[in-house]
Parts: C-alpha cells; structure tokens; sequence
C-alpha cells in the first residue's frame, strides 16, 4: 500500500460521519392525560430515550396523531402541533433522553356532555440517520372532562300545564 493510500485510509478513518443510533424507544410521558373542556391548549409530551451506545449526529422526528376515541376532531379538540423533532447529540457511550411537547388544543363547546377521549398515536416515526433503530411506544389518552351544567328540570307544576296546552 502506498502512503498516499495510507493517507487516504486513515483521512476515512478519523472523518465525523454521524454515528449510527442504536436502540431508540419513543413513547408518551403518560399513557393518560387528563383536561377539561376549559382548558384550552394543553400540552402532552414524547419522550425519547436511549440506554447506552455510541450514536447521534441525527434528528429523530414524527407526528402525534388521534386514532380514535369518543371526542370528535374539529368540534371537541384540534392537534395544533402534532410534528415533533429531536436533535440527538453526538454521545460516546451513556445514556441520553429527551421529551418534546406537541399541543392540543380542547375547544370549549356549550353542550352537556360525559368525558370524552382520544387516543394519540406516534405515527411517521423517521430517524435521519442510515441504520437507526427506532420503535414506537403504546398509545396514550387524553380525557375530556365536559365543564358544561344541564339546565334544571321544569318544576312539576309546569310541566303538567305545558303538556296539558299541546295540541293533540
């Protein structure tokens, strides 16, 4: 081998290409999240976490989305910021987490209503990096509490007489 080669293989050997990342695990920072209808925006986290290894260099990023549940999309809540982004550091060894919030916002409605849910989900999951290895955690769910009073029933008295004034 020449020592231009040498050179050259050695130039390759200590150049900073980003390292490939190990085991990543994303997931929720709580399996269940709960609001009231007031609330307004309201935060949940995605957390990541690594146990060891040597990796970064890349983003690890995805979106939270709602994959059912009794709440209804546009008349009980909107994802606002449904995207989520990760810088992971380069790291020699160690462990390393990080948590990203993304934000619903819970719109406040005037009908009487029982809890409602929706179930999140970590969907379109990419790591940047060639070989990453990322999994995905369980859903969680955000709970909506109704703050809504229904009206009190009409006294007895007047029910009777407005029924009695109904055409038959």
């Amino acid at each position: 081998m020449s020592s231009k080669e040498v050179l050259l293989a050695a130039a390759a050997a200590l150049s900073f290409a980003p390292f490939s990342v190990q085991a990543w695990t994303l997931d929720f920072s709580s399996r269940s999240y709960n609001f009231n209808e007031a609330d307004g925006a309201v935060q949940v986290n995605v957390s990541l976490a690594n146990s060891s290894g040597d990796y970064g260099g890349c983003t690890i990023s995805g979106d939270v989305v709602a994959a059912g549940g009794s709440a209804t999309a546009g008349s009980d809540y909107n994802i606002s910021g449904g995207s989520f982004s990760f810088n992971v550091p380069f790291m020699f060894g160690g462990a390393h987490s990080d948590s990203a919030p993304v934000f619903i916002n819970i719109i406040d409605d005037t009908l009487v209503e029982s809890t409602e849910t929706v179930t999140l989900s970590l969907q379109n999951v990419t790591p940047s990096c060639t070989g990453d290895s990322v999994s995905a955690g369980a859903s969680a769910v955000a709970n909506i509490a109704d703050n809504d009073v229904a009206p009190p029933p009409l006294p007895q008295r007047r029910r009777q007489l407005l029924h009695r004034r109904r055409p038959t």
